[in-house]
C-alpha cells in the first residue's frame, strides 16, 4: 500500500520536475543530433531519423536507471521531493518504469508520424495530451500513472 502519510503530488511538482529532466537531458541529446548529423529537407535542418531513435532510447535509459533503482524518481522528481510508488506499496521493477515511461509519450506519437500533415500531426499530439494528462489537475493521478498501478507522491526515500 501506498505510504499513509503520503500525498499525491501537485501538478505543478510534476511539471517542475518533468522540465527540469528536459533540461538535464538536453544537452547530451543535442550532442547525439549534431554528431549523428543533420539533413536538409525543402530548406530546413533536420535531425536524422536515427538519431531521434537514439535519442528516444537514451531518454527511455534515464527515466528507466532513476525512477527503478532506490531512489524512485528522475534527478527532476528528487530535486522537486517527488517520486514513483507502485500502488501495492512494492518497488518499482526496470518492466513498470519502462511501461510507465512508454505510456507518459504516447500522446505524442502523432508528432512522429510522417505521413500526416504537420500541422495536423501538432494539433492531434495537443489535444492527445490535454485529453491524456488533464485528470492530474483535478484527481492529481494521470491516465499513466492509473495504466501501470502506479502514483507520485511527496516525499523521499531513505536510500
Amino acid at each position: 500500500m501506498i505510504p499513509s502519510s503520503s500525498t499525491y503530488a501537485i501538478w505543478y511538482q510534476r511539471l517542475f520536475a518533468y522540465l527540469l529532466d528536459a533540461f538535464i537531458l538536453l544537452l547530451p541529446s543535442a550532442f547525439i543530433i549534431v554528431m549523428m548529423g543533420m539533413t536538409v529537407t525543402n530548406g530546413e535542418w533536420t535531425p536524422a531519423p536515427s538519431s531521434t531513435l537514439v535519442v528516444f532510447l537514451m531518454n527511455a535509459a534515464y527515466y528507466v536507471f532513476f525512477t527503478a533503482n532506490n531512489w524512485q524518481a528522475t534527478p527532476g522528481m528528487r530535486l522537486v521531493g517527488i517520486r514513483l510508488v507502485r500502488t501495492d506499496g512494492r518497488r518499482l521493477s526496470q518492466r513498470d518504469a519502462l511501461e510507465r515511461y512508454l505510456a507518459l509519450v504516447l500522446p505524442t506519437l502523432p508528432l512522429n508520424a510522417s505521413f500526416l500533415p504537420p500541422a495536423f500531426a501538432q494539433n492531434l499530439a495537443a489535444c492527445l495530451c490535454i485529453l491524456w494528462f488533464a485528470p492530474i489537475l483535478t484527481t492529481r493521478i494521470g491516465i499513466h500513472d492509473r495504466l501501470c498501478h502506479l502514483r507520485v507522491i511527496t516525499g523521499r526515500t531513505s536510500a
